[in-house]
């Protein structure tokens, strides 16, 4: 309940910008990545969501989607948080089999939401995309456009940072 960012500002003496991880990590794959136009960024970790980024000349638009529309089955399925509860042990200590079953049920998801929001492109970020780039390349498989991993890894929260200093200092300007 405090003005972290007023403070943080202040504190720092210079500019403290702040959003939430989807928003950031889509304005640095918007401003830095290979992804041209228009593409939704789904984070795929502990948790599951995403927002549509529209790159118009150097501003990009963020329009958040509804979690509760578009990722809570989703989560519910494949996220981190809930696969110890789904397969009975941590996701380190999962089989191919075990991870077999993730991507059908990864699969399936990924087509209900192309096919409810029609994306031009998809770009997964998050612990769970990074490490499962195969799993979601497969899972693309059949699918009319492009679906990717994030180039930066783990390095996405920084990247995004960055985007998100860009946005903020064009809108301020």
């Amino acid at each position: 309940g405090k003005p972290l960012v007023n403070s943080l500002s202040e504190a720092l003496d210079c500019p403290v910008y702040y959003d939430n991880d989807v928003t950031a990590a889509a304005l640095g794959e918007a401003y830095y990545g290979n992804t041209a136009g228009s593409f939704d960024y789904i984070i795929w970790g502990t948790g599951v969501g995403g927002v549509r980024a529209n790159r118009d000349s150097e501003h990009v638009n963020i329009e958040d989607l509804s979690w509760k529309e578009y990722f809570e089955e989703w989560e519910m399925r494949i996220a981190g948080s809930e696969l110890p509860g789904i397969y009975g042990k941590r996701p380190e200590d999962f089989t191919d089999e075990d991870w077999s079953k993730v991507e059908v049920d990864f699969k399936d998801k990924l087509g209900s939401y192309i096919e409810r929001k029609k994306p031009q492109a998809i770009v997964f970020g998050g612990g769970l995309a990074v490490r499962h780039k195969d799993l979601i390349a497969d899972a693309a498989q059949g699918f009319d456009i492009s679906i990717t991993t994030t180039d930066f890894d783990g390095d996405s929260g920084l990247v995004g940072g960055l985007g998100l200093i860009r946005q903020r200092q064009i809108e301020d300007s």
